[in-house]
């Protein structure tokens, strides 16, 4: 009779079954090399030989597994897998001679014992994995001795205040084995079993890292990272997906959903303490990015108070307590604001003052406007010259009478200081010199200097006419200052 042709696999089923067949594998060694880092120090050399032995022939497994169901595989069939199953007897074989010859060393405790039995169940489960979809009894765990040799008990390292790391997996072994090689790196691990309770952890909890499985049940792990990227309070948390499913199309998947790695099982420990220590140093320095930019928006919105008038010295406390450049900018700038707020407090006490002393000083220069009126040259209303409209008399002096008046042509306040008789009659040169210091004068223009306009002569009385400023009198000013500062 002719042999029936075997059945060619599906690509999801070539996928899960090398997914199967490399699960046993991440835990053979991840196993092994907890031991190795137990067993340092000469006396353990020949315990150190039977588990680097092991080591080398689960990596031949490994490569076995890589050969007969590459990813994307075209026509692997069953008889492929009958094949592969084949011959990995004797590296199994191997793999629990290897082990059979470890044994505790008397300082350590029940742990040690549970970790070679854990690597014996994994490699007796490489022979147990059956086609997807067909049902198989796993293997009966091994029976660990339960009793300690004799000796002091293990003693578990203590874990350093590091950064938070979440593994969720649904696999005892996998997040056992993640959660021992990351607590002896120093790093706070919390473990979950399953997508929903890592959703709930991370809402309630704060990690800096996340290593998360990509086949689980119910939720995968790839709904989990589309659910964290999308939520604005978990998205800036680094995600390293784990899986020993490590199709190219799977790590792309999970790439261009936000994860930040991809790390296939099993792990090479150097690989992994390195990609974990960068996402956690990426997520470091995201932290520190967030709260300067935070720091930043509390000087602006103290800059804002301080337009608005309403900052008070100090509120910047807490960000001028920091050692870098934002934390000497919130220092710098309060102080700036306190020396501000000073300055205007006492230029506002100024103003005041000097609204006080110009009303003092317009209610003299009222009084004496009276009598001013009385004896005055020109009346006021009086249109002089035929142009200026007298307003009042501003001041007297020993050249003449100065009025307030209105320019009727450039419909604008002036000072026509008109000069006396006598003053001008007595020397016939005087108006000649008179008319020089007044050119001499236009040529001045200064914030400080009243500006002169013209001089001119109405019926035989000569006047200068000027700009009109609003005030007091400097005699008003210093009768009421009695001195006045340079």
């Amino acid at each position: 009779m002719t042999a029936a042709p075997s059945s060619v696999l599906s690509n999801e089923e070539v996928a899960e079954l090398r997914h199967d067949f490399r699960t046993p594998v991440n835990h053979i060694v991840g196993y092994c090399e907890l031991l190795l880092e137990d067993l340092q120090g000469e006396e353990h050399v020949s315990q150190r030989a039977s588990i680097q032995t092991a080591l080398a022939t689960v990596r031949e497994v490994l490569a076995m597994i890589n050969s007969a169901l590459p990813p994307n595989a075209v026509e692997v069939t069953q008889t492929d897998v009958n094949d592969l199953r084949a011959r990995l007897c004797e590296p199994h074989s191997r793999i629990i001679g290897a082990m059979a010859s470890v044994s505790a060393p008397a300082k350590l405790g029940e742990e040690f014992v549970a970790d070679v039995g854990k690597i014996r169940d994994a490699t007796d489960r490489l022979l147990a994995v059956k086609r997807p979809g067909h049902s198989a009894a796993s293997p009966a765990p091994r029976r660990v001795p339960s009793v300690t040799p004799s000796g002091s008990v293990r003693e578990r390292p203590s874990a350093g205040v590091g950064a938070r790391i979440l593994v969720v997996d649904d696999v005892e072994d996998n997040r056992a084995v993640l959660e021992r090689h990351l607590s002896k790196q120093g790093y706070v691990v919390a473990c979950a079993s399953d997508g929903a309770q890592a959703l709930d952890m991370v809402v309630t909890g704060s990690y800096d890292l996340i290593l998360l499985d990509v086949r689980m049940p119910v939720i995968s792990g790839f709904e989990v990272l589309e659910r964290l990227k999308r939520d604005q309070g978990t998205r800036d948390v680094p995600v390293v997906m784990i899986s020993a499913a490590d199709e190219l199309e799977t790590i792309a998947a999970c790439i261009e959903a936000g994860a930040d790695d991809f790390l296939p099982k099993p792990f090479d420990p150097v690989i992994l303490r390195a990609r974990i220590s960068a996402s956690v140093e990426k997520k470091r320095l995201r932290d520190m990015e967030v709260d300067y930019l935070h720091q930043v928006d509390r000087v602006i919105e103290a800059a804002t108070a301080v337009e608005r008038g309403s900052y008070s010295r100090g509120s910047l406390s807490e960000v001028a307590g920091r050692d870098d450049a934002i934390g000497r900018l919130a220092r710098v700038f309060d102080s700036m604001a306190a020396g501000v707020r000073a300055r205007e407090e006492r230029l506002g006490n100024q103003v005041s003052n000097l609204r006080r002393e110009i009303d003092e000083a317009k209610l003299g220069a009222a009084n004496s406007e009276t009598l001013d009126a009385d004896i005055g040259t020109l009346i006021p209303g009086e249109l002089f010259a035929g142009r200026y409209q007298i307003t009042r008399v501003i001041g007297r002096g020993g050249m003449g009478t100065v009025y307030k008046a209105s320019d009727t042509e450039l419909t604008e306040d002036i000072a026509i200081k008109l000069m006396r008789a006598e003053s001008m009659s007595g020397d016939p040169t005087m108006a000649e010199r008179f008319k020089s210091e007044i050119r001499l004068a236009r040529r001045i223009s200064h914030r400080n200097v009243v500006r002169t306009h013209d001089f001119g002569e109405s019926g035989g009385a000569y006047y200068v006419t000027m700009e009109y400023v609003e005030g007091i009198t400097l005699r008003d000013l210093i009768d009421t200052r009695k001195r006045l500062s340079a």
